[in-house]
């Protein structure tokens, strides 16, 4: 199973007898082959029953469900974090925008000021990205390391399968995502303040 370490194995003749105690009562027949399941399975009957005739061919399985077996308890539980999750990521991503936004349209006056004193609109973009950029890295850096422990409690429970607790471009994805939305909220109402005739800025409350 995908949740158990890999162990040596080896294989003995059904003839040693004693070699192991319980072989008779968990054989198995393991066939590879460019068929389905259901196809295979009375090309495999047929072969046993011609050696001996008496003996049951059951619980005849693809490898792909015997894998889903043996996850099938976890399946459902890494489902219903990656719904938590992508709804996680889109509250954040909601949040994110409405914060940026309040914060830069606080600064409404302060913009104001800065173009009535003859301030290029770049100038004063800049000067909001800059602040806003250095609330995002202080976030981010909190954000990565919360979740790299996160995911390290995860491979304990055994819950990751073919990945590691650090996934660098799953976290740079992430990042990546949250950064440009809280650009794009910066900007549009930094952008808005900066087309604002300077008189009507200082009025604003």
């Amino acid at each position: 199973g995908m949740l158990q370490r890999a162990v040596p194995e080896m294989y003995a003749p059904y003839t040693v007898k004693g070699f192991w105690p319980d072989m008779r009562w968990n054989m198995r027949i393991l066939v590879r082959s460019t068929l389905d399941t259901n196809s295979i399975a009375g090309a495999v009957r047929r072969e046993v029953q011609a050696v001996d005739p008496a003996q049951p061919i059951y619980a005849v399985q693809g490898m792909n469900l015997v894998i889903e077996n043996t996850v099938k308890d976890k399946s459902l539980n890494t489902t219903l974090l990656s719904v938590f999750a992508g709804v996680s990521l889109l509250l954040a991503l909601i949040g994110v925008y409405g914060v940026m936004s309040y914060t830069v349209a606080q600064h409404t006056r302060e913009i104001g000021i800065r173009m009535a004193l003859g301030a290029e609109a770049g100038h004063v973009r800049g000067l909001v990205g800059r602040e806003v950029a250095l609330m995002l890295g202080i976030g981010t850096v909190v954000g990565l390391g919360a979740a790299a422990g996160a995911c390290r409690v995860l491979e304990q429970q055994k819950m990751l399968f073919g990945l590691k607790a650090w996934d660098p471009p799953i976290y740079a994805g992430a990042a990546f995502l949250l950064w440009v939305i809280a650009m794009v909220a910066a900007y549009v109402p930094s952008r808005r303040a900066t087309k604002v005739d300077p008189m009507v800025a200082l009025r604003y409350e």
